[in-house]
């Protein structure tokens, strides 16, 4: 009882930050970059109590969906069982499978993968030809026209080996970059090596989570990540053309009478 109070405990903590970051994540690539994409498959590898299938299923609400979900703890599925049990009529199209295991075990395919700061636990004693290979092995997994989408925290080591990935995805042409990038040139903040690509959104603190951290003392107040988003598509091509076309990557900054960027343009540069 007192292992599980402290699950919970986490969750309060976590669940919330996870499960909008995914929503976040969710909302630029299907509603901006494939708005007519419905999922019937997905698969939560590394799911915790299953704040991203959940995220998925919120977004995807009125499609017919069978979830699973992959975690080591045994307590943590029973608890997000739980949770897709008591909030039925929130995804009433939906079934729910969990199972007890880890990001290298070999699952059937899906339409939707998702891996919500997983990877850097599962990868953390591993080399990055591991990382290829099992990046590699669950590109093959997707359905045609499927998406592996990968949320990481926000570390130099990290988002980097997440940029490296990418570039090796984009020069093999192993899959269509559906985000954050708009073009497959090898990522230029890693060729440049002074910072690194990710996120920083703001949201709004539900109260628990304000109340949790009148004793934890963390910054909430920003959402910081790093994704990547790839579709299986036999071909590769950009998401965007043309030089004018850009993602910001810095805030917006009043400099001597005029607002100063900087942004990833979709021609590479």
């Amino acid at each position: 009882a007192q292992d599980e109070r402290m699950l919970l405990a986490y969750g309060l903590f976590f669940f919330p930050q996870t499960f909008v970051r995914v929503q976040l994540v969710l909302d630029e690539i299907f509603a901006c970059r494939l708005p007519s994409f419905r999922p019937r498959r997905i698969l939560d590898l590394g799911c915790g109590s299953g704040a991203a299938t959940f995220a998925a299923l919120m977004h995807f609400q009125e499609a017919r969906i069978e979830a699973r979900a992959v975690d080591a703890s045994i307590q943590f599925l029973n608890i997000m069982k739980r949770l897709f049990e008591e909030n039925r009529a929130l995804w009433p199209n939906a079934l729910l499978n969990v199972e007890n295991g880890d990001l290298s075990e070999e699952k059937a395919g899906a339409d939707l993968i998702l891996v919500s700061f997983a990877l850097n636990e599962a990868m953390e004693s591993r080399t990055e030809d591991e990382a290829k290979t099992w990046l590699r092995r669950w590109l093959d997994q997707l359905a045609p026209g499927g998406v592996l989408m990968i949320l990481e925290p926000v570390s130099q080591n990290t988002s980097e080996r997440l940029e490296r990935l990418r570039d090796w995805v984009a020069s093999h042409k192993l899959a269509r970059i559906l985000g954050p990038c708009l073009h497959h040139a090898p990522c230029p903040l890693l060729n440049k090596g002074e910072v690194w690509c990710h996120e920083v959104r703001r949201w709004r603190v539900p109260e628990t989570l304000e109340i949790l951290n009148r004793r934890l003392f963390r910054s909430i107040e920003d959402l910081k990540f790093s994704y990547l988003a790839l579709e299986r598509s036999d071909i590769p091509e950009a998401c965007a053309s043309g030089p004018d076309v850009f993602r910001m990557i810095a805030p917006m900054r009043k400099l001597k009478g005029k607002l100063v960027t900087a942004g990833c343009g979709a021609d590479g540069g």
